[in-house]
């Protein structure tokens, strides 16, 4: 009869711990994005007449999940915060000087795409963005000779 009680009562205990509830998963903790913008400018050769563009501050940037769809855009990379909240997981960032129009002479496009990167749970993340010309710009200027010959 004893053995019938503590079969009984052992069953009892696995029963009882099989009912727990267990805790719902919870998702985890965001992680931080420290993104740089830079620009890398190349000039050939040039006398003078060179174009400006505007600062890497005023480039626009997005960030992207890594399915392509945009998950933060800030107008500014000079208004965006330091560290920037995302929630875990795979993603890409986008950074341009917000001009894309048609190819101009007055009109320099930059253009930069990070690599993708992945932010992990309660950890940060630095990420480079280069800028670089995106379209071309030419001017030519001839010598009195050509002029005058032609």
């Amino acid at each position: 009869m004893k053995n019938y009680l503590v079969l009984a009562a052992g069953i009892l205990m696995l029963m009882a711990s099989s009912c727990q509830k267990e805790k719902p998963e919870t998702p985890g903790e965001p992680g931080f994005l420290h993104l740089e913008v830079g620009m890398s400018l190349l000039i050939s050769e040039s006398e003078a007449l060179l174009k400006a563009t505007n600062g890497v501050e005023d480039f626009r940037v997005i960030i992207y999940e890594s399915g392509g769809s945009p998950c933060l855009t800030f107008d500014r990379a000079g208004d965006m915060p330091e560290q920037i909240e995302l929630a875990p997981g795979q993603y890409y960032a986008e950074a341009n000087s917000d001009n894309d129009l048609p190819a101009e002479f007055e009109n320099p496009f930059y253009r930069g795409v990070s690599d993708p990167f992945t932010i992990s749970s309660n950890a940060e993340e630095t990420v480079q963005v280069l800028c670089e010309l995106a379209n071309t710009m030419v001017s030519v200027h001839y010598s009195s000779n050509v002029t005058e010959g032609f």
